[in-house]
């Protein structure tokens, strides 16, 4: 599946939420094939073949679903995108606004693991936003 937002518009139902989740937690095929990989994305026709996680429960699946459907965060949020990260692309995060009314976007030039990539610039970043969101509490930054 390719990554400029589609993947919302095929996961729509409870159910395809939960086995999307199963997925991302490890659920496999009976020939033991995942239904996501970095190169790739979301292998959409696997997501119903797959079997239980052994990660986590139905029951905790079925929890986070329920949580999904009515998610609104309603805290300030910094979301740091790393420019160049092939399993989390910045394109993924692209409706986060519709869950995060107080959502800030950044991004710094990394892969995914940005905070070993560029720890200062990383930490600036998030510096800089705690001082601006909470200017009396990160007086000492």
């Amino acid at each position: 599946m390719d990554r400029r937002g589609q993947l919302e518009d095929a996961i729509q139902s409870s159910e395809q939420i939960k086995q999307l989740l199963n997925g991302l937690y490890g659920g496999r095929t009976s020939s033991g094939e995942q239904a996501f990989d970095v190169e790739h994305g979301v292998y959409l026709e696997k997501l119903s073949q797959l079997n239980q996680t052994p990660l986590v429960s139905e029951q905790m699946l079925d929890i986070y679903v329920d949580q999904l459907k009515v998610a609104t965060i309603d805290v300030p949020v910094l979301f740091v995108a790393a420019t160049r990260d092939d399993a989390l692309p910045p394109s993924m995060s692209k409706s986060m606004d519709r869950h995060i009314p107080n959502l800030t976007r950044k991004s710094v030039h990394t892969h995914h693991w940005a905070l070993w990539e560029k720890p200062e610039e990383v930490n600036q970043i998030i510096q800089d936003w705690l001082k601006s969101t909470a200017p009396r509490r990160a007086s000492h930054l």
